[in-house]
């Protein structure tokens, strides 16, 4: 503690001045509007004590900035790591106000003991030409592009790699994964870096001018992305169930398989442990594993990573982008011919009798466009008896062919909505013709065929009336001799002259025929 008496001041000055001559300086730097940490070591023994941060020279207790006692105090926080013994206060929002001298202070009985002297610079942040966000994958290269002022054309070219330029290592550019290419022409040069390694990631300095003139540099911010076997895109629908296969190296059969979800497998969180609407199990394939997922929900899209080395080696995942389709309660296919009226029948779960009933038009229901509302050839009829409504659809035109989603749920629920598939076809009129042309041509030919037999037959007929007539003249007398030989007697001769009759007849008979 600070003593407040004039005497105890007057030591307190004494001791800060023999400890000027005797503790360390601490040169810390920082640039304006950032945060910077002044770490203050201290000795074994004072572990458990108080401790602080002040300014100037320590003589009042407003020079006190903050105690290790409170955590946080306007820009002031603090931190106290008792294992290596040494007391952080992190200062934010820097102003160059904040430039100065510090003490690091620890609170004993008698005098307070300042073991370290802080000298604080605030600079102004370095700026640079540009800054370029570029990304490469692990094991693959890549080419950094930096331009440079035409002066410096024959000036000495490098790249540095820092968070700032003040604590940036120059990179050798021969003979190692780094190398560059000057291009006079176009006043830039390339450094190509092969087969990146995830250290690799950071922010380079490039540029031509030693003296680090501001403007005469280019910041690139480099992402070294993790790579896998491949990247799977599968495609599920909200509300049902969905199976994928994940393969694995071969040498990896008896490690634990995983499945986490994340944008990069910095951030990849292990859903099989978080969730338990999935599970995992040996897929029948040696070299893979099979994932299930249950009722798939909106938050289930996203990447996926799944594999079985748990040292994230490059080469030994599958990323998977999942992207999920909302369903429908079934898909009907229609047809309807341009110029003519058509009719779409939506059915309905009961329960939405009272909502409202809508019809749009889109590939998907992410960009569904409401056609009842932009279009006055729709007009919707509701039929509650069947729990369904028609949409009437005046001189359908050729763009009205497409995908309809139809439904009554404003939230979209999954299962309570029909998918029409339209398509519009030109009149069939002509087909009508073109078929029917054919058929009525070979009908007259069969009338015509059929007329000619019909005729035909009345002409024999005619002929065999006529045959007959003329057998009757000839026969008439033969007859009556017959009849009259019966009449008269039963005498074997009569009999032989009906047969001699008949005789003559059939003679005749077959003369006409």
């Amino acid at each position: 503690m600070l003593w407040s008496s004039e005497n105890q001041q007057i030591c307190l000055c004494i001791v800060l001045c023999c400890v000027t001559s005797a503790a360390a300086v601490i040169h810390i730097s920082g640039y304006e509007g950032k945060t910077v940490n002044i770490d203050c070591p201290y000795d074994a023994g004072f572990e458990s004590h108080e401790k602080y941060l002040c300014r100037s020279d320590c003589q009042q207790d407003a020079d006190i900035l903050i105690k290790s006692t409170v955590a946080a105090k306007g820009r002031y926080s603090t931190g106290d790591n008792t294992q290596k013994r040494i007391f952080t206060v992190t200062i934010s929002h820097l102003s160059f106000k904040d430039a100065g001298k510090y003490w690091c202070g620890v609170t004993k009985f008698g005098f307070d003991t300042y073991p370290s002297e802080i000298s604080l610079k605030v600079e102004k942040e370095w700026c640079c030409v540009k800054t370029n966000m570029m990304s490469g994958i692990v094991g693959s290269p890549v080419t950094l592009s930096c331009p440079y002022p035409p002066q410096h054309r024959d000036n000495r070219k490098f790249l540095c790699k820092g968070d700032h330029r003040d604590n940036c290592t120059d990179l050798e550019t021969g003979g190692s994964r780094f190398t560059l290419q000057d291009d006079v022409s176009s006043s830039s040069f390339l450094v190509m870096v092969t087969k990146l390694e995830e250290s690799d990631a950071g922010t380079y300095w490039c540029g031509s001018d030693s003296k680090w003139i501001p403007e005469n540099y280019t910041k690139i911010e480099l992402l070294v992305e993790w790579c896998c076997v491949k990247t799977n895109n599968i495609r599920g629908n909200l509300g049902h169930a969905l199976n994928f296969s994940c393969p694995h190296s071969p040498q990896h059969q008896d490690n634990r398989r995983f499945l986490c979800k994340g944008d990069q497998r910095r951030n990849c969180t292990d859903v099989l442990l978080t969730q338990s609407r999935f599970t995992l199990q040996d897929d029948e394939s040696p070299g893979s594993f099979l994932v299930t997922m249950t009722k798939l929900e909106d938050s289930d899209a996203g990447t996926y990573w799944c594999g079985s080395d748990s040292k994230w080696s490059a080469g030994n995942y599958t990323k998977i982008e999942l992207s999920l389709e909302w369903c429908c309660v079934k898909t009907e296919k229609m047809s309807g011919t341009v110029g003519h009226s058509f009719v779409l029948s939506c059915p309905y779960p009961p329960q939405h009798r009272s909502n409202e009933k809508f019809l749009c038009k889109g590939e998907h229901r992410d960009n569904c466009t409401d056609v009842l509302l932009s279009q006055s050839r729709f007009t919707l009829h509701e039929d509650e008896s069947f729990s369904s409504f028609l949409v009437k659809i005046t001189k359908l035109e050729e763009g009205d062919a497409g995908t309809y989603w139809c439904g009554s749920d404003s939230k979209r629920g999954a299962g309570n909505y029909t998918k029409i598939e339209l398509s519009v076809g030109n009149s069939t009129l002509k087909m009508v013709v073109y078929i029917a042309l054919p058929g009525l041509v070979v009908l007259l030919l069969a009338l015509v065929i059929a007329y000619k037999c019909k005729w035909k037959g009345t002409e024999i007929k005619n002929d065999k009336g006529r045959k007959l007539e003329a057998l009757e003249m000839i026969s008439v007398k033969p007859e009556e001799s017959v009849y009259k030989n019966i009449h008269d007697e039963a005498s074997l001769d009569s009999q032989d002259n009906v047969y001699e009759n008949i005789t003559t007849i059939k003679d005749v008979y077959s003369v006409y025929m």
